[in-house]
């Protein structure tokens, strides 16, 4: 199947003539862990600029760069020595050019609060999270902070777990990220994905399956990535849906690291030292399909020492920039990456069963979309031309379907729908 899911994308990317191409930043301490829509990414040692095609090192008043959004606003660390002269980490965030320190939880000092980092910063710049010690040096909470209000929240949740971490809020102040559960087989913490909503309620993913897993990042439509024992998912907290991924054929545990505006969710997968990024949209297929077969597909050439990718760890918002590192050993060695895709996810056609029967009529449409299929259509979205989605999933479960599009504007449209057997069928409309 992969074979037709690349095909299906490269006629697509063909009839776009999409500029993409693959980017092998020199030398260690380059491996990437963030991207933009412009661009610009976050290292280990500081901030690189596609433009210019340059590294800038970091502040020396911080230590860490771990995420940055479109305004260049920055999720972190900076170093802090405590009265004993040892030297700590405590969570900050850089907002308009100026790092600032979040502190500690109420009640704590950097005696029993001696570790802090913030992992993930909203969209909008309002929210941080990250992780901090507290209390003892085996407990740690995730934390939501408030960069207008200077609020600083310890997401204890239901407290029933030793330690957890936020990996990246949304808009909305949801969370996603990880907690340690000591009480679920009574041997040692056992960590299981979760996000917390905007009152700091806790919410465990998939909890009636066990398995050891992570939350990685969650979108301003509440799609959360992460993996659950060795599959990919990915998880709306607004429709309750949730779906596992195998990794591409060959390859094992499927890991979810970033998830753009659009959907389409990176990662890898594989074993440290011999990993490839995979990416994820509906419109390249039933599951995830590796990056450097789609580059590949597009007489991309792969310039790492050994011909694969490594890490995916970023995708920008508009998903045209993707980010990450080599599979050199060790990984401080690594050197980054990024690939430009501009407009290439959201295939016009779906090429992966051309017996099935599958039509939608009137096209160009005015008001009504009609589709069938001789198998059950449990949703349809609609994206513009752009990958943004529009219509989210809407809930079909029959045969026959009607859209309601007459809200869109006149142009062309993008479309999904996803079928009772786990297929994937695009289309492409014209709305009059």
């Amino acid at each position: 199947m992969k074979k037709i899911y690349l095909l299906s994308a490269c006629l697509f990317l063909s009839s776009l003539n999409a500029q993409t191409n693959l980017r092998v930043l020199n030398g260690w301490g380059t491996r990437l862990y963030d991207i933009n829509n412009k661009g610009n990414a976050v290292h280990s040692g500081g901030y690189y600029s596609y433009a210019t095609d340059t590294s800038t090192p970091i502040e020396t008043i911080a230590n860490a760069t771990n995420r940055l959004n479109n305004t260049e606003n920055i999720a972190g660390s900076m170093p802090f020595t405590a009265a004993d002269g040892s030297d700590l980490s405590q969570a900050a965030y850089r907002k308009n050019g100026i790092w600032t320190p979040i502190g500690y939880f109420p009640g704590d000092v950097p005696g029993n609060s001696w570790f802090g980092d913030a992992k993930g910063i909203s969209a909008n710049s309002v929210y941080v999270t990250g992780q901090m010690t507290s209390g003892n040096a085996g407990s740690s909470y995730p934390f939501i902070y408030n960069t207008e209000t200077n609020i600083l929240t310890k997401l204890t949740g239901d407290l029933l777990y030793t330690n957890g971490r936020g990996a990246d809020v949304n808009d909305n102040g949801a969370v996603a990220g990880w907690i340690d559960r000591e009480d679920l087989f009574g041997a040692g913490t056992f960590r299981v994905p979760a996000y917390f909503d905007q009152n700091g309620d806790s919410h465990y993913i998939d909890f009636s399956n066990l398995e050891y897993g992570e939350a990685n990042d969650v979108n301003n439509a509440g799609q959360v990535v992460g993996y659950k024992g060795s599959k990919a998912f990915i998880y709306n907290i607004n429709t309750n849906v949730y779906q596992a991924f195998d990794a591409p054929a060959g390859y094992t545990d499927a890991v979810f690291v970033s998830v753009s505006e659009n959907g389409t969710a990176v990662g890898y997968c594989g074993m440290i030292g011999d990993r490839e990024v995979i990416i994820y949209h509906p419109s390249l297929g039933a599951s995830p399909i590796l990056l450097t077969d789609l580059l590949t597909s597009q007489s991309v050439p792969i310039t790492t020492f050994d011909a694969k990718l490594g890490t995916g760890m970023g995708i920008s918002p508009d998903g045209k920039y993707i980010c990450g590192f080599d599979n050199t050993i060790p990984p401080i060695f690594a050197a980054g990456w990024i690939v430009k895709l501009d407009n290439l996810i959201l295939s016009a056609s779906d090429i992966k069963n051309n017996s099935l029967k599958f039509n939608i009529y009137p096209n160009p449409v005015q008001d009504i979309l009609n589709i069938s299929s001789e198998k059950i259509i449990k949703t349809v979205s609609i994206y513009d031309i752009n990958g943004k989605m529009l219509i989210r999933d809407q809930a079909i479960n029959k045969i026959n379907a009607k859209i309601d599009v007459s809200v869109l504007n006149t142009g062309v449209y993008l479309g999904s729908a996803t079928l009772g057997d786990g297929t994937i069928k695009t289309f492409k409309i014209i709305k009059k």
